[in-house]
């Protein structure tokens, strides 16, 4: 819910298949974690639908004119939950960040990494993006999420495999909009403020 922005999330409300919608994206992205047992898709809306009625049970949100809020008094165990996830979306999002270095090489054609050096190089320049404080979280670094991000962006067809190395996809090597898009996309999901802000902000809505 926190995709929609802060204001949204507490007082404007969410519609139910907005939130569905965007709940799918983020379990297909995060499909290698450990952090969900069923993944929620657009085939088992159901299942989703059960998950909503537990926390409006469990008052986590609410339903206020008829679209969903996150509950003012809830805050500890959603910030609990969003920072175990908020680190592993930026992980993702620093891998997609090093693909669109790999749109350029030489000629024209799309630069190659060995792919056994993608993940150090990835975590390099997460560890960069950290210092520079682009990156909020430093568990964002974590070598394992960035594995399953290789891994997810490998089978979305983003990047390929080329004897022993990796490259990025022709879709996309001759498309930056399409890469950007996806960036823009991944960014909403993103700790956008450090806790202690969100948990103000939540209050002040």
């Amino acid at each position: 819910m926190q995709s929609f922005g802060t204001d949204q999330a507490w007082t404007g409300g969410i519609s139910n298949d907005e939130l569905f919608k965007r709940t799918c994206f983020l379990s297909n992205l995060l499909q290698k974690e450990e952090v969900q047992r069923f993944r929620i898709t657009e085939k088992n809306r159901p299942y989703f639908d059960e998950l909503i009625k537990v926390m409006l049970d469990r008052k986590i949100m609410l339903f206020l004119n008829e679209k969903l809020v996150l509950k003012v008094g809830a805050e500890t165990f959603i910030l609990f939950v969003s920072s175990l996830i908020w680190p592993m979306i930026d992980s993702y999002y620093a891998t997609l960040l090093f693909t669109v270095s790999m749109a350029i090489g030489k000629e024209g054609s799309s630069a190659s990494v060995e792919a056994s050096e993608i993940v150090k190089k990835i975590q390099w320049l997460s560890e960069s993006l950290y210092e520079e404080r682009v990156l909020r979280l430093f568990e964002a670094c974590n070598i394992e999420s960035i594995k399953n991000a290789v891994a997810t962006f490998r089978e979305m067809g983003i990047i390929e495999s080329k004897s022993v190395f990796l490259l990025l996809a022709d879709k996309y090597r001759h498309s930056e909009k399409e890469l950007a898009m996806l960036l823009d996309e991944i960014s909403r999901y993103r700790c956008q403020a450090n806790l202690q802000e969100l948990v103000s902000k939540s209050h002040e809505s």
